[in-house]
């Protein structure tokens, strides 16, 4: 069995839906302003972030919320650690990631970082945290054994994203760069917490996704509608894809073949459009017209199903990966934001 959670904001609900039936089966009440979701590894519990300042833990199998944890003020973005002991909250009003332990659910460290933290990813050995502070344009690497902060890197400006390389070895930081638009990429060597690249990319990136087999990353700059390509080897721009107007979020499917984008295109109604971006020939294989201003989206782990949350409408389109066809819209709550699959 398997099921999407959907996060709406307005409403402060979660939907689950059945994958099998295309239909919503729960709505879970977790907090006002939710924006946020991470699953388990095990596939067991769900924590969704709102923005009251609490973590709402859902037990997947009774679809309830079993404990709701207090944390910093302004929580921003979550994580979760690989082995699923530890979930990891960035606190944007109070500069600090909470850590939670996911046994009894409780905060047992504060963390101190930079000025408005923003984003955080955990290395796939669970050993260090990384979190973009956009206030001072660093990221703090904090030690999660000793739950403090061992490293403090300066990077580009605004920094706003990143994401770590499945083998552990690097993480790739997206800078905003709010003042002269064009921005670009970090490169940090995990090992030595040392910068060893910076690549500039589009206007106002805001997102990056790197392919399962850590070759390429791909880039979202929404201020151009485009997406960068980076050799991940060398560091160097493959290509640039113009997609639309504006770009707002990407995936990368499980096997690395296709990459995910949504966009926005100037339509009556403002309807949002899936690009599916071929990761060998790097092109548009096909546009798919979604709802109004789709927000994110998620792809089943045997990577059949495309998931995508349409802010705008209260709607969820699901999109079959090998026909590009739209084959259900299901109704969640108002103003849905984020989803995560179990």
């Amino acid at each position: 069995m398997s099921w999407v959670y959907v996060v709406n904001e307005i409403d402060g609900t979660v939907s689950v839906i059945d994958t099998k039936t295309h239909s919503v089966i729960a709505t879970v009440d977790v907090g006002s302003d939710p924006s946020a979701i991470v699953v388990a590894p095990d596939g067991q519990l769900v924590y969704v972030m709102s923005g009251t300042g609490t973590i709402a833990v859902i037990d997947v199998k009774t679809h309830s919320v079993i404990a709701t944890v207090e944390v910093g003020a302004g929580p921003i973005a979550l994580a979760i650690a690989p082995d699923g002991r530890f979930v990891y909250v960035a606190n944007t009003a109070d500069n600090t990631v909470s850590v939670i332990n996911g046994k009894n659910h409780s905060v047992m460290a504060t963390v101190d970082v930079g000025n408005l933290p923003a984003a955080l990813a955990i290395t796939p050995d669970g050993q260090f945290v990384y979190v973009v502070n956009g206030g001072d344009h660093t990221v703090s690497v904090i030690n999660s054994k000793h739950y403090t902060v061992m490293a403090t890197v300066d990077v580009g400006e605004d920094p706003i994203a990143l994401a770590i390389t499945p083998d552990g070895h690097f993480a790739y930081v997206v800078n905003f760069n709010a003042i002269n638009i064009i921005g670009s990429i970090t490169v940090i060597d995990i090992k030595t917490h040392a910068v060893i690249s910076t690549v500039r990319v589009g206007g106002f990136p805001i997102e990056v996704s790197i392919a399962p087999h850590g070759q390429l990353a791909y880039i979202v700059n929404n201020d151009d509608g485009t997406v960068t390509i980076i050799d991940m080897k060398q560091n160097l721009i493959l290509s640039t894809i113009a997609v639309d107007l504006t770009v707002d979020a990407l995936s990368t499917a499980p096997d690395g073949q296709f990459v995910y984008i949504l966009s926005q295109k100037d339509l009556p109604g403002f309807k949002s459009v899936l690009s599916i971006i071929g990761s060998k020939n790097h092109a548009v294989m096909a546009r798919i017209e979604v709802g109004d201003n789709a927000m994110a989206l998620a792809i089943t782990p045997d990577g059949q199903l495309i998931y995508v949350v349409n802010e705008g409408d209260g709607t969820v389109s699901v999109i079959d990966s090998k026909s590009y066809l739209t084959i259900a819209t299901i109704d969640v709550g108002t103003a849905p934001s984020a989803i995560a699959i179990i």
